[in-house]
């Protein structure tokens, strides 16, 4: 049997994605549309974040897999992970989502702020 992860819940602003280490995932829809959280992120990463969800190589994802921004500027994160997922995924897009997060943890502290909470 799997241990359940412990989450804590923080409001989202500017000051709480740039402080947080280890891994920050963000969500960002099929269109590449970024939601509240990605916007902060992008503008934290002086649009890094917009250009990754502008580039081939995140085009070319499936829904459900995962992109990563490693050590962006203007944050104290190793990585922002960027999950392409709809808002209404399906439930395989979302474990696979799940899956593309749990992997890129690898044991980090990892901050998840998800799609809709704008």
């Amino acid at each position: 049997m799997t241990d359940p992860v412990s989450a804590t819940i923080t409001e989202l602003d500017i000051d709480s994605i740039a402080k947080a280490t280890g891994r920050v995932v963000v969500f960002s829809d099929e269109d590449g549309k970024l939601d509240r959280a990605c916007r902060l992120v992008n503008r934290l990463t002086r649009g890094a974040l917009e250009r990754l969800v502008g580039s081939k190589a995140y085009a070319e994802l499936k829904s459900g897999e995962a992109a990563e921004l490693g050590y962006p500027s203007g944050m104290a994160a190793e990585a922002v992970l960027v999950a392409k997922l709809d808002r209404k995924a399906s439930a395989a897009e979302a474990r696979k989502a799940g899956a593309a997060i749990a992997k890129a943890k690898k044991g980090r502290d990892c901050w998840v702020w998800p799609e809709g909470l704008d």
